[in-house]
């Protein structure tokens, strides 16, 4: 067994690397929407991160456990986790251009650029 810190997960699932990218899109959206520095909203930043990624870490998780014992099919297993794409808020946001449904951006968008 692999771990991907602090996701444990099984490599026959694949979605550590997928997670540890996702980890970090939103961690760094929380922190650019921070409006003041303060030990409040740095324990705010963190809350909120723990509320987005904490269900769906648990589940695929599971997820991952489940298909290291299954091999065949193991590409359906991974729909759902597909449809959670994560993007860096304060770039233009990237297209769904595939036929799968993309769940939408979680949080504030993307800030007027400042001149």
């Amino acid at each position: 067994m692999s771990i991907d810190i602090p996701h444990q997960m099984l490599t026959g699932g694949g979605l550590g690397a997928v997670n540890a990218m996702q980890d970090s899109v939103v961690l760094a959206n929380c922190i650019y929407n921070m409006t003041q520095v303060t030990p409040q909203s740095i324990t705010s930043v963190f809350e909120e991160y723990y509320r987005q990624r904490y269900p769906r870490l648990d589940a695929q998780s599971k997820r991952s456990q489940l298909m290291s014992f299954i091999m065949g099919g193991k590409a359906r297993g991974h729909v759902k986790a597909f449809e959670y794409r994560p993007q860096v808020a304060w770039l233009p946001l990237i297209p769904n251009r595939g036929t799968g449904y993309v769940l939408p951006q979680e949080g504030p968008g993307p800030l007027p650029m400042l001149t």
